[in-house]
């Protein structure tokens, strides 16, 4: 799965690919209480979490990549947003910036 585009968006392929992810965990849930009520032997159990990670592992570091970087762009805007209110509100009282 490549990475997410510079918009910080998934493609319909890896939307696709993140929706299969997301209905997988449902199995993965009901191994885990299957498991807790001694149903699931923890081999089984451990088999079947790695073949989920070895399945849509890719899917979720995109997916989290895209995650961190819209989130990334959004801290950047609010900071701008800031210091633009922190120059308003100091003016003048602002020190210049170091000669170089």
């Amino acid at each position: 799965m490549s990475a997410p585009g510079r918009s910080g968006h998934l493609t319909n392929g890896q939307l696709a690919a993140a929706e299969a992810a997301v209905e997988d965990l449902a199995e993965i849930r009901e191994s885990l209480l299957a498991a807790a009520r001694g149903e699931v032997d923890a081999w089984d159990l451990r088999s079947s979490l790695l073949g989920y990670l070895e399945q849509h592992g890719p899917v979720l570091r995109s997916a989290a990549a895209t995650v961190g970087e819209v989130v990334r762009q959004q801290l950047l805007e609010q900071l701008y947003s800031w210091r633009d209110q922190l120059d308003d509100q100091l003016g003048s009282h602002r020190r210049p910036p170091p000669e170089t």
